[in-house]
């Protein structure tokens, strides 16, 4: 059911809950002409353009999955240093969620891309890093990145090319694993759930999985006033990447309950409320841009006086791994 629905997400379907069309028949003042962006209503899917890639991989076997995303990465330019994330303010706050937490010793990036995120890492905290990427592109933009900024580090990670479902190390080898949106990026939610496991399986009991992933439930939380402000909602997935398989987030911490204490669960809402909301409200009708001022603000203001409102499809955790 959880992969039926997610399919139809994906496509940009229209859908309706029977909630919503319950409250707009008891609730008249949400009705269609609460805004003139009405029926992108809080629960009501945008239509997306059909894309070729996207069609071709939702309807392929997990395998089929893997190579259409690697083909992916292989293609994006390295010489970008945000190259896996469009938004790099936003970007810059998940490394600075991460360095918050970070304790040094032997840290395990899954799905490092093109090293971007351990090498800001290494620039700030010495540790013994391995990166793992499937997407020979990426890690060699990763060894360009680690030469770019050699005289920086205080230490210098390696990397090296493997499927993160798989992991081939020992177990209690590391003392610290990273994942940021890379999960998202696997092709179902087994996939998610193993890799979960195995990352517990080489994590020393005690040491941390500090995990930055996507969630549905904080884009349907960010919706839900984008559509009281007149905004269309934000999809789940788009035609450019499709391998964007969010978490529901009681799914997502039941799985980790066994294996993980819940040390803290962080939401980068203040960035999302001035990003997603109030600049599109003011640029409108121009699209709003990952590099105006007001994102480079809206960082800022995150970092001084942080909101929690659970809103935003990405959130970061603080996991302690428990004793197997």
């Amino acid at each position: 059911l959880v992969e039926m629905l997610e399919h139809v997400r994906a496509r940009g379907w229209q859908a309706h809950y029977v909630g919503d069309v319950f409250a707009k028949i008891t609730q008249p003042h949400r009705s269609a002409s609460h805004s003139p962006h009405a029926a992108h209503g809080p629960h009501v899917l945008a239509h997306q353009p059909e894309s070729k890639v996207l069609e071709e991989y939702l309807s392929a076997p997990a395998e089929t999955r893997a190579e259409i995303v690697r083909t992916n990465y292989d293609q994006r330019d390295i010489k970008d240093l945000y190259v896996t994330s469009r938004d790099f303010h936003l970007r810059e706050l998940e490394i600075d969620f991460l360095a918050e937490h970070l304790c040094g010793g032997k840290v395990l990036d899954l799905g490092c891309g093109n090293g971007y995120t351990i090498v800001s890492l290494a620039r700030r905290i010495a540790a013994d890093y391995l990166g793992l990427d499937f997407s020979a592109n990426m890690l060699e933009g990763a060894a360009r990145l680690v030469q770019r900024f050699a005289a920086d580090l205080k230490s210098v990670p390696v990397f090296q090319q493997a499927d993160v479902r798989r992991l081939v190390f020992a177990d209690s080898t590391f003392d610290c694993v990273l994942s940021e949106r890379c999960l998202l990026n696997l092709p179902f939610r087994e996939d998610q759930w193993q890799t979960i496991r195995e990352v517990h399986r080489v994590l020393k009991p005690g040491g941390q999985y500090l995990m930055v992933e996507g969630t549905e439930d904080g884009r349907e939380r960010l919706n839900d006033l984008r559509a009281d402000m007149g905004l269309p909602a934000i999809p789940s997935v788009a035609p450019d990447n499709p391998s964007s398989l969010k978490f529901r987030e009681a799914e997502l911490e039941a799985v980790l309950q066994p294996l993980f204490t819940i040390a803290k669960k962080h939401y980068f809402s203040m960035y999302y409320l001035i990003s997603r909301v109030v600049h599109p409200i003011l640029v409108a009708p121009e699209s709003p841009k990952f590099d105006s001022k007001i994102n480079a603000i809206a960082r800022q203001l995150s970092g001084v006086l942080p909101i929690d409102t659970r809103m935003g499809h990405v959130v970061g955790y603080q996991l302690i791994a428990k004793k197997g």
